[in-house]
């Protein structure tokens, strides 16, 4: 785009848009009547800067801001929207990062979830955060020797020559006390619905003493009889991650992807295959799913054997 022309009329909102290809999000920051509207009616010549950075940190934290992708997106775009005013003299300074209304623990967050598609700490520097690649390599760095994020301790590492690669999925849920108290009865009842050695109830358990541990103290006592009779005896958990898939964790991480498995049973015998159904197993008659694991093997025939005669699932050769 030409650079804007010193007496041509022009706001922030309208310029936002002769120059970003995307606007999506900052078009509802400018058509939001707390925050934006205001702002978008400056014109770009006389721009108030750190008034329209203020104006996005205030509705990009109000409920009426965008949640989840949304925010990164809304980051991107005033990076972007930043970038451009720079470039044409109207502003004295970009968005930086550690400035932004992207808190410290949500950076860690997006870094987390960019890296599933493993990508290189110079993408994640320029293409995520949109800072050094020194800030991003710190923040890796961070990461390595575990960050607190809430209630949370997670620790990654990401692999080699900085290449980000995590396998931690973070899910942050602001429930209040009657929706905590279905979800660990929830998972209470899954748990009992397995039978004796299934890794998915001891991940189903794992997952209900890590809720529980966050909880306040308020929480735990007026929960604390309905628990009970649920069934529950808790055991302390910190809620961590620590890349540490192994046991019972890393059994699931095979059903899940799909692999062919090399199952070692208690009698001695080992089978081959792709584990199938979701923590199943055939019972004797048509239509009886009872808990256990049900292996389909190469010449595509299963068998099924309770979770109780499993000594260890491991990846199978070639």
């Amino acid at each position: 785009m030409h650079p804007v022309e010193k007496g041509v009329a022009l706001n922030v909102s309208e310029y936002a848009k002769r120059e970003l290809t995307r606007h999506r999000e900052l078009s509802r920051f400018f058509n939001n009547r707390r925050w934006g509207h205001r702002v978008a009616l400056q014109d770009v010549h006389d721009l108030n800067e750190q008034d329209l950075k203020e104006s996005i940190r205030h509705y990009a934290n109000s409920p009426e801001g965008p949640y989840c992708q949304g925010r990164l997106d809304l980051y991107h775009e005033v990076c972007d929207l930043f970038g451009c005013l720079l470039r044409d003299g109207l502003c004295e300074k970009g968005y930086e990062l550690d400035e932004s209304f992207l808190t410290n623990e949500e950076i860690y967050l997006i870094m987390l979830k960019a890296s599933h598609n493993k990508i290189p700490n110079k993408e994640m520097a320029f293409e995520v955060l949109r800072s050094s690649e020194n800030s991003a390599r710190q923040r890796r760095s961070d990461l390595r020797d575990g960050v607190r994020i809430g209630d949370m301790c997670i620790q990654a590492d990401f692999g080699y020559g900085g290449a980000f690669e995590s396998s931690v999925h973070p899910i942050m849920l602001p429930l209040n006390l009657s929706e905590v108290y279905v979800m660990l009865v929830a998972l209470k009842k899954y748990e009992f619905a397995c039978g004796e050695g299934d890794p998915h109830a001891m991940l189903a358990a794992r997952l209900a003493n890590m809720a529980y541990g966050e909880l306040s103290d308020y929480a735990k006592k007026k929960l604390a009889d309905r628990l009970s009779e649920a069934g529950y005896v808790f055991r302390p958990k910190e809620p961590a991650f620590r890349d540490d898939m192994h046991g019972s964790s890393e059994w699931i991480k095979f059903e899940k992807s799909g692999v062919r498995v090399s199952v070692e049973l208690d009698e001695g015998q080992t089978l081959v295959g792709v584990i199938a159904g979701v923590g199943r197993r055939r019972g004797s008659e048509p239509g009886d799913r009872r808990p256990g694991l049900t292996l389909r093997l190469d010449d595509g025939s299963e068998i099924s054997v309770p979770w109780s005669q499993v000594v260890s699932i491991e990846k199978a050769e070639g």
